[in-house]
């Protein structure tokens, strides 16, 4: 934890507003830690040979009928691997 988020968080519980004050250094810290999280599977991806990598609203991927019949007629072999 972030040093000076643990301070704030444990100087709160002298605030009068502390719960409200707690509750919005908790939503700091879950928004820190999926930061890490996505930079690190970046991070992974890109050791693992992707080009790029990147955060994409799932609105934006276009699907491909064609694949979703190509692995169920098991076209390329993976299908029992995954």
């Amino acid at each position: 934890m972030n040093a000076l988020i643990r301070n704030l968080f444990y100087a709160s519980y002298r605030s009068e507003k502390s719960l409200t004050l707690r509750l919005k250094i908790l939503m700091l810290l879950k928004v820190e830690i999926i930061m890490e999280t996505i930079q690190e599977i970046k991070s992974i991806a890109l050791e693992y040979g992707a080009a790029n990598s990147g955060i994409i609203d799932v609105k934006d991927i276009v699907f491909d009928p064609g694949l979703r019949k190509a692995c169920e007629d098991k076209h390329c072999g993976n299908t029992a691997k995954i």
